[in-house]
């Protein structure tokens, strides 16, 4: 059986409640998302020698070299997550699209013309009149309850989805990530599952079928390599052009020290 956890992958709140999360479900295995074939790199990543913010690096070996990155820092619910099964010896492994496929349908998107949509988060910003950030922390990020939290939050993930454009390579991406489901509940029995509230709508409570498996039998591939490399807040901002980022990384470390009672350096 697999419980689901979806998140805002730079959120102090979601960060803090993974916890609990994991903690009321004890499950035996704990997925999250990350390219598959770079769980190796999971106890690196949470070593006490890492000082976050840190990413995991994955390059084509041959120019032109394309990358794709996975930062974290210590408020990354995903970061929290790791420590979590670390701490209590539970398997911890990565469940998205290996780091070679991601990479090379990279590559056939930068040659696509995409068709141009107003995103989601426009729309959102215009019906509340709050950037997506300012939207999610009067929302979200001061929550405190976790019933509450996890519920407002799932339908935030849920609403998202809802008035999101399909899109090809996220629904090979869920075919994957359900497999991978499946495979990790046959060998353990049970499975936390953390990913991004905008997939954990696709994938939870559904079963990998068929054609799932037909889907991901064969996926292209580039030749890569893979890394952990140092980071920064600036980088993890959104005035840095990292679509995931967030307006104020340091003070969302405040956020996070004041939750948790830590010290602030």
């Amino acid at each position: 059986m697999a419980e689901y956890y979806g998140v805002r992958h730079l959120s102090p709140a979601c960060a803090f409640y993974v916890r609990e999360f994991l903690d009321c479900t004890r499950p035996k295995a704990v997925l999250i998302e990350g390219p598959s074939d770079l769980s190796g790199l999971i106890d690196g990543l949470c070593s006490r020698k890492v000082k976050l913010p840190a990413a995991i690096l994955a390059y084509t070996t041959e120019a032109p070299v394309r990358t794709v990155m996975y930062p974290m820092a210590e408020f990354s619910p995903e970061y929290q997550a790791m420590v979590w099964a670390k701490k209590h010896n539970v398997p911890v492994e990565f469940c998205d699209l290996p780091s070679g496929s991601l990479l090379a349908y990279s590559e056939e998107d930068e040659g696509e013309e995409m068709p141009r949509s107003e995103s989601v988060y426009s729309r959102l910003e215009k019906a509340s009149g709050l950037d997506t950030d300012t939207f999610w922390e009067y929302r979200f990020e001061h929550s405190e309850n976790y019933d509450d939290f996890i519920a407002a939050a799932g339908e935030y993930g849920r609403s998202i989805r809802e008035f999101s454009v399909s899109d090809s390579r996220n629904e090979l991406r869920e075919a994957y990530m359900r497999r991978r489901i499946k495979e990790t509940e046959e060998k353990y029995g049970s499975a936390a599952v953390i990913t991004g509230a905008f997939h954990t709508s696709g994938i939870k409570d559904i079963p990998c079928s068929e054609k799932d498996i037909k889907l991901t039998d064969k996926l292209e591939t580039a030749e890569s390599k893979a890394t952990l490399m140092p980071y920064s807040y600036y980088r993890l901002s959104s005035r840095s052009g990292y679509g995931a980022g967030s307006k104020a990384p340091a003070y969302y470390e405040m956020l996070w020290k004041n939750r948790t009672g830590s010290s602030l350096e």
